[in-house]
Formats: C-alpha cells, sequence, structure tokens
C-alpha cells in the first residue's frame, strides 16, 4: 500500500493484503463505496447487504479485474472516496473477470439468479471507444459529497497518469456527476441513447 499526501487529504493504493487486513467497518465502507459506484449492477447480486458486502470487499485489488487499481481517499483518517483506474485495453478482459469472480463467490440458485438478471444489462452501457486510462468505478460516501473529495480523486488519479485520454461511464440522467466531470474537462463524444453513456477527457485537456 502507497500512501500520497495532499493538504486535506490522503490517497492510499488499497490492495487486498490491505483490505483484509483492515477492521471490518474499514472494509465496509469500501464495500459500501464500491456499491454505491455502480448500484445498478452490484444491485443485480441477490444477496444480503452483508453478504454483498463480504464479496465486494473481496473484488477490491484483484488481479486483473476492474478494481485492480484501486485508490482510498481519506480525510482526517476517514474513508471518504474510492475510485478505480484500468488501461482501456484491458476493460473488457477485466469486466470479465469480475463478472466471473462475483459469479464464483455466489452458491448455484444465486449464481443463477445473477446470470438471469444480467441478461441485456450491457446493451445498456456504451462502448468505450478510445485509449487510454478507463474510470470503473468513482464514489463519495454521502456526508463528505460537496466538499471536493472526487475531485480531488480524479486529479490525483490524472496527474498521477500522466497526459492521457480519459474516459468514464455516467448514467445519462446523472446531472451533478455530469457537472462533475465536465469541469474536469470530460465530455460526451456521440448523442447515443445508452442509459450509461461515456465521457471523454481528451489527453491535452485543461
Amino acid at each position: 500500500m502507497t500512501a500520497l499526501e495532499t493538504p486535506q487529504y490522503t490517497l492510499l493504493n488499497l490492495t487486498p493484503e490491505y483490505v483484509e487486513a483492515a477492521a471490518g467497518e474499514v472494509r465496509d465502507r469500501y464495500a459500501d463505496l464500491v456499491f454505491d459506484a455502480f448500484p445498478e449492477f452490484y444491485g443485480l447480486l441477490p444477496v444480503s447487504v452483508d453478504r454483498r458486502r463480504s464479496i465486494l470487499s473481496k473484488e477490491i485489488g484483484m488481479p486483473g479485474g476492474e478494481l485492480e487499481n484501486c485508490f482510498g481517499v481519506l480525510r482526517e483518517d476517514v474513508e471518504i472516496a474510492l475510485v478505480a483506474v484500468i488501461p482501456t485495453e484491458n476493460l473488457i478482459t477485466a469486466q470479465q473477470a469480475s463478472a466471473l469472480s462475483l459469479m464464483r463467490a455466489l452458491d448455484a440458485a444465486d449464481r443463477k439468479e445473477f446470470a438471469s438478471r444480467l441478461t441485456g444489462f450491457s446493451s445498456t452501457v456504451e462502448p468505450v471507444r478510445t485509449d487510454g486510462i478507463y474510470l470503473p468505478r468513482l464514489a463519495v460516501v454521502p456526508e463528505a459529497r460537496g466538499i471536493g473529495a472526487g475531485t480531488q480523486a480524479m486529479r490525483h488519479i490524472m496527474k498521477h497518469y500522466g497526459s492521457r485520454n480519459y474516459a468514464l461511464h455516467v448514467r445519462r440522467d446523472n446531472a451533478p456527476i455530469i457537472r462533475l466531470h465536465s469541469k474536469l474537462g470530460f465530455e460526451f463524444k456521440s448523442d447515443s441513447p445508452y442509459l450509461f453513456r461515456t465521457m471523454v477527457r481528451p489527453q491535452m485537456a485543461g
């Protein structure tokens, strides 16, 4: 685990070892942030909240998955945000690995139900058609929204990975998130009808 300090925030590279060794409430907090980053997807898991937390905490830092490179944002030693990063060329294989990992965490009946619920879900997500860096997950705890934690996390990631194309998905009706990313230089590249649309920050933006 590495830590990077900013005037108000500490940003941690979350490894599986760190998450596993963390106190239960810390693991649950990060698991809830993973869920909050994409509730439409993780809400398809046919399990209790406690079971979901257990499953999602194990996804953080999983090699080859969407959350392999995951960062936690702390303010005064309290976990307030999470952001994940992968190269866009690895996106499809990372999504497949993460979906398979989730399936394996379920018993046979729940696995069948989850697979049924997933039918057609991918058709709601616009394909990513750019190279560079993809941000599969970003979430801030409710009590910390509006204080710049999400922006700080994004700026850290873009500084760390340098001048690249950056892409992410937003729900087309989530106006506050669209405004946040627009201020950071992200823009839509199409007028697609997908529920989850792609926003891209071109390499030399801002």
